[in-house]
């Protein structure tokens, strides 16, 4: 399953949007009882902890320690065998249920209702956009507490097996290609 991918924002207009933050983690698909990279290939985690995620639905996320740690991440998902110790600080964090048929935002609820009551894994926040000057603000925050940016999905968009004009991701280093001069 090859999950929707997002392109680089670019000065769009993503009033009334989610926003949330864009994790430096190892993308991944829950699908059944097991964790699948955006390429197909399985990634092979401890069965105590495969215990704390949710079973028989198909969800989109990130598998995640902390900010700044996604080299870290990926060496640890990339592992064979997996190390226990490694994996007790790993925590999926959700952000769509593919196979939900609706907008991302009604999807949104499909993915709180799955994640309820699994330690392994947690929802991600989003939140609706009031224009660009709150989208900059975001990504400020974000980069500030040492993030790596922030994605754009539009409300009512479809999940697609592709990549997205309705998914869109920001990060600091893009703003010079996004900042329009204003002359007066």
């Amino acid at each position: 399953m090859t999950p929707m991918l997002a392109y680089r924002f670019s000065g769009e207009d993503v009033a009334g949007w989610l926003l949330s933050e864009k994790f430096d983690g190892v993308r991944c698909i829950l699908s059944g009882g097991k964790l699948w990279s955006r390429n197909g290939n399985e990634f092979r985690a401890p069965a105590w902890w495969m215990h704390n995620l949710p079973s028989g639905v198909v969800l989109d996320g990130e598998l995640w320690i902390a900010r700044g740690t996604g080299r870290r991440m990926a060496g640890v998902a990339r592992r064979k065998t997996p190390v226990d110790a490694q994996w007790e600080q790993v925590r999926l964090l959700v952000f769509d249920a593919p196979e939900a048929r609706c907008g991302f935002a009604e999807r949104q609820k499909t993915v709180k209702e799955s994640v309820y009551g699994f330690s392994g894994c947690r929802m991600i926040e989003q939140i609706p956009c009031l224009g660009r000057d709150h989208l900059e603000q975001m990504l400020d925050d974000v980069a500030r507490i040492g993030g790596e940016g922030v994605v754009a999905r539009r409300a009512d968009s479809p999940y697609v097996y592709d990549r997205s004009m309705d998914f869109l991701k920001y990060k600091p280093r893009y703003r010079m290609s996004c900042r329009v001069p204003v002359f007066q």
